[in-house]
């Protein structure tokens, strides 16, 4: 019965939408309004920036290490901002 933020990246070549929000609807069943989803454009499962699903396999084949996506820090303090606000989580 904790808070979860399911985080997705557009650009993610190892998972898809629809798992993250069937992770969101499962707990949301047992514990509504728990969880939450962040779809992040252009972020690849490494958390990196790629500009497309395609881009982040080849980068991940070859090694190659995308910028990191700041924009997930910003996503994931605003939630926990949120959720602390609610009373949820005590830092």
């Amino acid at each position: 019965a904790v808070p979860v933020l399911a985080v997705y990246g557009t650009s993610d070549f190892e998972t898809e939408l629809a798992d993250h929000e069937r992770i969101v609807a499962v707990v949301n069943a047992s514990h509504p309004q728990a969880a939450s989803l962040a779809v992040l454009p252009g972020m690849s499962h490494r958390l990196g920036l790629a500009p497309s699903s395609k881009a982040a396999e080849t980068d991940d084949e070859r090694g190659t290490v995308e910028p990191y996506d700041a924009e997930l820090s910003r996503i994931i303090v605003a939630w926990l901002r949120g959720v602390n606000r609610a009373g949820n989580v005590t830092p």
